[in-house]
């Protein structure tokens, strides 16, 4: 079942498109705030192999995990694991995600910290976040365990990765599904063998300051090894390869640069913001209207007018914090305040429309969203039911 929420696009965009400069060269965006971005100035990032390389080597060499290690549906985090840029047993906190994210990818703080605390806010317990499933050592107190990134279905994580399978279908969004990825792959075919869009990184050398993404590491940010007739996927030994340098001194990826990058990719690939899901039949999907969901506070026709977007992707964080974060909404909304300032105007944002919430109501017609239980799964009814018949149409 597909269901696109808003802030779960919003990161999955994050997610997928933040760490490929080449997408967005020539985006019409500018930042309200002369910054040190370079890209965002247009301005060509310069190549230090030492300052750049990341290291993998002694403290940082390959680990894989052990059995009680964590390891989930982000490539990303499960590499960082693996090679100790955060606790190898996958339990995490923000710090220590914001610090290995710069460390490996080039991520600056700013936009670190607000993918972090979404992590921590919907898998988490505002302290730390399991990386895959439910752990002893994340506990919410009196609220029910959280069941850690792997099981955020609807929130966090949703049925649009290019790599891992819908839930229903699979019974785990977790775990990469190698068709899935033997597509993408081939993606990589013809005259340009890189990939530019939904995979990992950018690859640094001097005669491609701006990155590009060969097959090999992309093979190797997904814990898929051996030859294309032959893939085979290891689940949770993603690795950082030994050539793998993070994106330029001065040029990290901040939250200009999410915006910057939305603004080129959504009239490339409108599908990716659409807001709906399937109505419980095949091929049955219902989308929402932007203005009906946000009380005709934005719309899709104008949301890349003016500070709009930017607007949008503020006030939609701030309308969806989950229960968890009651009593602590205004020290977050202070810290995301502050981090988007640093890049933005801090009078954009407070002009903002504002949104007081969704109309979550209309979700109601959706059984990717109203069958979905508390730990992130579905029923085993369900489930048998999907075992038991393979012939049925999945959904």
């Amino acid at each position: 079942m597909r269901t696109h929420l808003p802030l779960s696009t919003l990161v999955f965009i994050a997610q997928g498109i933040l760490v490929h400069p080449e997408v967005a060269q020539d985006c019409p965006y500018q930042s309200h705030r002369e910054g040190p971005n370079l890209q965002i100035r247009r301005i060509k990032p310069t190549f230090n192999a030492e300052a750049q390389r990341v290291d993998v080597s002694g403290k940082h060499a390959f680990k894989p995990p052990g059995p009680k290690d964590q390891r989930g549906p982000c490539p990303g985090l499960n590499a960082m694991a693996n090679h100790n840029y955060i606790p190898h047993n996958g339990i995490t906190t923000l710090s220590d995600m914001i610090e290995g994210a710069y460390k490996v990818f080039g991520l600056a703080p700013d936009l670190g910290l607000i993918l972090g605390m979404a992590g921590i806010g919907y898998a988490g317990n505002l302290r730390s976040v399991s990386i895959g499933g439910p752990s002893d050592e994340v506990s919410a107190g009196p609220f029910p365990t959280p069941q850690g990134l792997s099981y955020s279905h609807n929130k966090f994580e949703l049925d649009s990765s290019p790599t891992r399978g819908d839930l229903y279908m699979y019974g785990d969004a977790a775990k990469l599904q190698l068709s899935q990825f033997k597509d993408l792959l081939d993606m990589g075919k013809g005259p340009n063998p890189n990939y530019d869009f939904d995979t990992a990184d950018a690859f640094y050398e001097k005669q491609y300051p701006e990155g590009f993404l060969d097959r090999e590491t992309l093979k190797s940010f997904y814990a898929v090894s051996g030859d294309d007739d032959n893939l085979i996927y290891t689940p949770g030994h993603e690795r950082i390869p030994f050539n793998w340098y993070k994106r330029a001194i001065g040029d990290e990826v901040n939250a200009g640069t999410l915006v910057e990058r939305i603004l080129t990719v959504l009239p490339k690939y409108p599908q990716f913001f659409q807001i709906g899901g399937n109505t419980g039949k095949v091929d049955s999907f219902v989308g929402l209207d932007l203005a009906n969901l946000t009380g005709n506070v934005y719309s899709l026709p104008t949301l890349l007018q003016g500070n709009n977007l930017v607007c949008f992707m503020y006030q939609a964080m701030r309308s969806t914090y989950p229960d968890v974060l009651n009593g602590m909404v205004e020290v977050i909304d202070s810290i995301v305040f502050t981090a988007l300032s640093s890049v933005f105007n801090a009078q954009t944002l407070l002009s903002c429309p504002r949104l007081t919430q969704l109309n979550t109501t209309l979700y109601s017609m959706y059984p990717g969203y109203t069958e979905l239980l508390q730990d992130g799964t579905y029923n085993s009814t369900q489930y048998l039911n999907r075992e038991l018949r393979p012939d049925l149409p999945k959904y």
